[in-house]
């Protein structure tokens, strides 16, 4: 599950970055803070221990939404700038330039809905492929 937070971050950076580097709002080449990936992937590490110490599915099924939240949210947020001009405010609707904070796009948030389905889909996959190996069948 994890790892397909990190592909769809690796391929959403790198998608359009020349674009992103002449607006100004290319991700670093160093990446990202120590914070910036404990806040993205902290809850859903707790989830994932909370799930070891009790097995009660909730946790696992809380740990999948957690990591489908940063994929969402940094697809949207790479796409919307690599592929549109202009974004609405979230709060207002204004018009700003893409890549404006709290700008959105109709390209970066389907493009977001893309990103949190298909971690949904591998969690839903690892979750039945773990119960099958345990108990023996589906």
């Amino acid at each position: 599950m994890l790892a397909s937070v990190f592909i769809l971050a690796w391929v959403s950076t790198r998608a359009g970055y020349s674009r992103k580097q002449r607006m100004g709002t290319a991700e670093k080449r160093d990446g990202r803070k120590a914070s910036q990936v404990f806040a993205n992937l902290g809850v859903a590490a707790a989830c994932a221990l909370l799930y070891a110490s009790f097995r009660t599915r909730r946790f696992l099924v809380a740990s999948a939404a957690a990591l489908a939240e940063p994929a969402a949210d940094t697809v949207a947020s790479e796409f919307g700038q690599s592929r549109s001009e202009v974004a609405h405010l979230i709060t207002t609707g204004a018009r700003v330039p893409a890549g404006t904070n709290g700008g959105i796009t109709a390209l970066g948030s389907f493009a977001g809905c893309v990103a949190a389905l298909l971690v949904s889909l591998v969690s839903a996959a690892a979750q039945v492929s773990f119960r099958a190996r345990r108990f023996g069948s589906l």
